[in-house]
């Protein structure tokens, strides 16, 4: 053999074993990519879910940070204000099962397409980035996601994602965290929730003076309205049931530290609510700019609702309807136990000022007119009046007045 045929014998070898090494980093490439597919794709989270302490959220609408104080989770731009916990539970565990299905794009200059780029790296996109960092009470980091979209044509449960410090992207499976672009939308907006039932007696003071008070005993059917007029009627038997059921379902717009809201010059009207086995709830409503707001405290005072009960009379049974004073009353409760929800109720509506929503102030600063039957308009009086005049009239022979009857 020459020197010749040597060279191209000695070529071929070096190509095979090149051709053989690459196909076996070929081989091993997707095994490895194989084995990462099926996997939890923050693996490491499941054993840091009792250090996560904080949650950042990031989109280019904003941000918002909850964090977790006096074992409450709470909202940072809102003064740490109390959040649903379940959201926050939920979005955390959603990161925590997510599994890969598919290795995607690691090239930046197609991360839009499947909305896995870097928040705000790209205001042209049609789908806006999300991004999730969870921290323990150091502020260091346990886990980050950018949650991009939902995969187009595919199962449900299935979207793209990257972690921001990696490169490649991820099809994943799983349940997409709800990450809303403001915080306002985890906040727990209820305030109160007093139920109706349990209200035994009500006191609007408005600030021009005007005092509208209800009570009920246990068993009676409607309110008893104190200060009606013995000219008046209420405009139907159950009209008060509206004011003491203003705290079952009472939610807020916005909220606000109570020593950042400066109140109008205006007196505040004052309405105190009784339950039936002594707690009493204090709110006192401001109109400012077109707005209402409000703000709540509670106390024990199991000798408000009684007294104000005994104001007005019992009203009768109704038809078929046993007599009330016959059906047993609730048992209330413990004094300990109400005085505990007291001190809970203070910690956490106490310091606040909450914007109400417009329907709000019918029932917690409800007026007596509102209640009550309108009065008959004057020329209606007048037209009466005159028919009254018109009547002929004469005299019997007892001395009272018949109607004159021309049929006679």
């Amino acid at each position: 053999m020459n020197s010749k045929s040597l060279l191209i014998a000695a070529l071929l070898a070096v190509a095979l074993v090149a051709l053989g090494l690459f196909m076996a980093d070929s081989k091993g490439s997707e095994a490895a990519e194989a084995s990462s597919a099926g996997e939890h794709l923050l693996p490491g989270l499941y054993d840091s879910l009792d250090n996560v302490s904080q949650v950042s959220v990031q989109s280019t609408d904003g941000g918002f940070n909850v964090e977790l104080s006096d074992n409450q989770w709470t909202l940072s731009e809102r003064d740490g204000y109390p959040v649903q916990v379940d959201m926050v539970r939920k979005a955390i565990i959603a990161l925590a099962e997510l599994k890969t299905l598919e290795q995607k794009t690691d090239d930046p200059g197609r991360y839009s397409q499947l909305g896995v780029q870097a928040v705000g790296a790209d205001p042209t996109a049609e789908a806006q980035s999300k991004q999730i960092t969870l921290m323990d009470e150091s502020g260091n980091t346990l886990a980050a996601l950018i949650i991009g979209k939902p995969r187009s044509g595919g199962r449900g449960g299935t979207f793209y994602a990257r972690q921001p410090a990696e490169t490649a992207s991820w099809l994943v499976e799983g349940e997409m965290p709800n990450l809303p672009g403001s915080g306002d939308d985890w906040l727990d907006k209820k305030i109160l929730e007093i139920n109706r039932t349990d209200v035994g007696a009500v006191r609007i003071t408005h600030g021009d003076g005007e005092v509208l008070t209800i009570s009920k005993k246990d068993a009676e059917t409607n309110y008893t309205v104190h200060e009606l007029p013995e000219d008046r009627e209420l405009s139907y038997d159950g009209v008060a049931g509206g004011i003491a059921g203003a705290l079952q379902y009472l939610n807020f717009l916005d909220v606000m530290r109570a020593e950042n809201f400066e109140s109008t010059e205006a007196q505040a009207s004052v309405t105190n609510f009784w339950t039936k086995d002594g707690l009493r709830i204090t709110a006192q409503l401001w109109e400012k700019d077109e707005k209402v707001y409000g703000s709540f405290q509670a106390a024990y005072d199991p000798e408000g609702a009684p007294a104000i009960a005994e104001l007005g009379p019992t009203p009768p049974p109704a038809e078929g309807e046993d007599d009330p004073a016959s059906e047993s009353e609730a048992t209330p409760r413990p004094r300990e136990e109400v005085e505990a929800e007291v001190v809970a109720l203070n910690a956490r509506v106490g310091p606040w000022i909450y914007e109400l929503p417009p329907y709000a102030q019918g029932s917690l600063a409800k007026r007596l007119d509102s209640m009550l039957k309108p009065l008959p308009e004057p020329e209606e009086i007048e037209s009466a009046e005159e028919e009254d005049e018109q009547s002929p009239i004469s005299i019997d022979s007892f001395g009272g007045p018949v109607e004159n009857n021309d049929d006679e």
